[in-house]
């Protein structure tokens, strides 16, 4: 019995405030949807986290007298985020890009737009 299963059959008044007597498969599919949103709330902030944190170290690997890095961590991260976790994590891939250019001083129009199309690549 999954975890949505045994919350909704331990606690049946709570799950369903309706008082329409839904089984407790039905209150777990409900309870099911909010714990798959509930994932939301803390998965995009660390991938956002995780994003702007891999700008930084590829920002420190670049050579001094080249302003862009030969190597962008957060690229190959939301390369391989983005299939794995679903296209519902593009906000967190978006908004990283945008931190991440604050953090170096991007201009806001050229971050706004690299921010686009980075998060465009990744979504396929």
């Amino acid at each position: 019995m999954s975890l949505p299963e045994r919350l909704a059959s331990s606690y049946p008044s709570i799950f369903d405030p309706t008082g329409t007597n839904a089984t407790s498969k039905q209150r777990a599919a409900r309870l099911g949807g909010w714990l798959r949103y509930r994932d939301l709330l803390w998965r995009m902030p660390l991938l956002c986290l995780v994003y702007v944190c891999g700008a930084v170290v590829s920002r420190h690997l670049s050579l001094e007298a080249v302003q862009a890095p030969m190597i962008w961590l957060p690229s190959g991260l939301s390369l391989a985020a983005l299939p794995i976790l679903g296209p519902i994590y593009w906000p967190a891939i978006f908004l990283g890009q945008l931190l991440s250019g604050i953090l170096f001083s991007i201009p806001l129009v050229q971050n706004i737009v690299t921010a686009l199309g980075i998060t465009r690549l990744s979504r396929g």
